[in-house]
């Protein structure tokens, strides 16, 4: 990489050159096989879910409490997946590490759902949406990673995955595309969305 397009890694401008260039991505990385097509439309309902109930979660409990729960979910059942879907069995060592993780993900929920003060009757239901995003997040990573074996090129998958996957925001951000009732809590607000 270059001296000039290393300078512009992390600025403003490096992400609106990354813009500009992503489409030019899917002309350079050999076209998805005729396969790929429902692996992709699984990819983005389950990713479309698990950015759903990430907002249902974070607009209902306390994030030092409902973060944790996410992040420590996902990795344990993605160990336990990748055993069933892929056959990769891990070692003692590498359990204690993961147990080791997970000690200290869920010590920090706990501590966290203790002293945390703030909407305490939502959390209940917070937690629970937690878990389940957390379910979604072992998901993605399985059939991610699903998916980026099942084609002869990796950057096929990722560049189209990408360009898929992108299409979800604006059925959520933009008010007309999608009625009241199914949007997310943070965008039913009249502000949000304008006067009904």
């Amino acid at each position: 990489m270059s001296d000039a397009l290393r300078a512009l890694t992390g600025t403003a401008a490096g992400h609106d050159l990354a813009l500009v260039l992503a489409p030019f991505a899917l002309l350079i990385v050999p076209w998805p096989e005729p396969r790929m097509w429902p692996i992709f439309a699984g990819a983005f309902v389950i990713h479309s879910g698990y950015k759903y109930l990430q907002a249902m979660t974070y607009a209902r409990g306390a994030y030092t409490v409902v973060y944790p729960v996410v992040r420590g979910t996902g990795p344990l059942v993605t160990v336990i997946a990748a055993g069933w879907v892929f056959g990769e069995h891990f070692s003692p060592g590498q359990w204690g590490g993961v147990g080791l993780l997970l000690e200290g993900i869920f010590g920090l929920a706990g501590w966290n759902l203790v002293h945390v003060r703030l909407a305490r009757e939502t959390l209940v239901a917070a937690l629970g949406l937690a878990l389940a995003t957390g379910m979604f997040v072992a998901l993605y990573t399985t059939y991610d990673a699903f998916g980026i074996r099942a084609t002869y090129d990796p950057f096929t998958f990722l560049a189209w995955f990408f360009l898929i996957d992108s299409l979800f925001m604006p059925l959520v951000t933009i008010p007309p595309m999608m009625p009241s009732a199914f949007a997310p809590p943070m965008t039913r607000s009249r502000s949000w969305r304008g006067s009904s």
